[in-house]
């Protein structure tokens, strides 16, 4: 019969869980290797799921989704664990659909937001996404090109990746970075005001953005309060 079950991974969140035996991966970071040995056992498990389905025979019939919720800073633009910023050590996660007859080790470089997923789910199993859904299927070629996001828990900050740029307003000091992944990808290097214009469309496109998502959670909340 059909069936779904997910597996939460815990010993990787802060100030992390390793088990077992542990390697040293020679960091000098107490944090960083109790994170890289978490990740090791979770890695693990990941093999012993797999394997056991293949022992059943499910393992062709059954796909496999590996993904994180954040990422995880430790010293990079001063700061450590998560959610503080949204620079790359902040946002970049983890992805892996696994299933031997469908995928073989491709790698899709086009930039996705955790709202993706579920759509690129359903559309692996051949069944359309809800429409009130705001994600898009990550392996349709006619994608949207930009992804936002955002994080309040310090600052108040917005941004978006499009193509190699990543933009990032900073709300409650009113400040934007800009930043060329391919030739910065530890945004080292602030090239904002070496764009004004690419910068001045910035502006507008994550003042849209903020708006209709205003809208958007407007909305739900009055259908949420409707008797």
């Amino acid at each position: 019969k059909p069936f779904f079950t997910m597996l939460w991974t815990f010993q990787t969140h802060y100030p992390y869980y390793p088990a077992g035996r542990h390697v040293n991966y020679g960091t000098g970071n107490h944090s960083l290797e109790k994170y890289l040995n978490a990740l090791r056992q979770a890695d693990e498990t990941i093999m012993e799921i797999t394997a056991q389905l293949k022992k059943e025979n499910l393992l062709e019939s059954t796909l496999i989704v590996v993904m994180g919720d954040h990422g995880e800073a430790f010293g990079r633009h001063g700061q450590t664990t998560h959610a503080a910023g949204i620079f790359e050590e902040n946002l970049h996660i983890p992805l892996l659909f696994i299933n031997p007859g469908l995928f073989n080790g491709e790698q899709i470089d086009v930039p996705g937001g955790i709202s993706d997923v579920a759509p690129s789910i359903l559309s692996v199993l051949n069944k359309p996404a809800p429409a009130v859904w705001q994600g898009e299927n990550l392996f349709s070629e006619n994608r949207r090109k930009r992804v936002y996001f955002f994080s309040p828990y310090s600052d108040y900050l917005f941004g978006f990746r499009e193509d190699n740029y990543k933009f990032i307003f900073n709300a409650t000091d009113n400040t934007f970075d800009l930043y060329d992944l391919k030739n910065d990808p530890v945004e080292s290097t602030n090239i904002a005001d070496k764009q004004p214009e690419y910068v001045k469309q910035a502006k507008m496109h994550l003042q849209s953005w903020m708006q209709y998502q205003s809208i958007y959670m407007d909305t739900l909340l009055k259908e949420i309060k409707k008797p």
